[in-house]
């Protein structure tokens, strides 16, 4: 199940982003929607962003990322301003 899983993500285009590139994106209001389960978020942007540390560019515009434990941040407050679906 978990390498099908994995198989789908990889064909649907699903990049692992840095928690930080996620931020920026919601602070930019770029993001469109996220599913969340424990700290793993995924989700869309409503545009493409260049992915990060990537030599020879490309862009995303699903992705995955995992919130730190540690992060003190009002994420919720934050997508809701930017009109992000959750």
């Amino acid at each position: 199940m978990f390498v099908l899983s994995t198989i789908q993500d990889r064909a649907g285009g699903l990049e692992t982003v840095p928690y930080t590139e996620f931020t920026s994106q919601v602070e930019k209001g770029n993001v469109a929607e996220v599913f969340a389960q424990g700290n793993i978020i995924e989700g869309t942007l409503k545009s493409p962003a260049a992915i990060p540390g990537k030599k020879g560019g490309g862009t995303y515009q699903r992705f995955t990322t995992e919130r730190s434990t540690f992060a003190q941040d009002n994420l919720l407050a934050q997508m809701k301003r930017s009109g992000a679906t959750v």
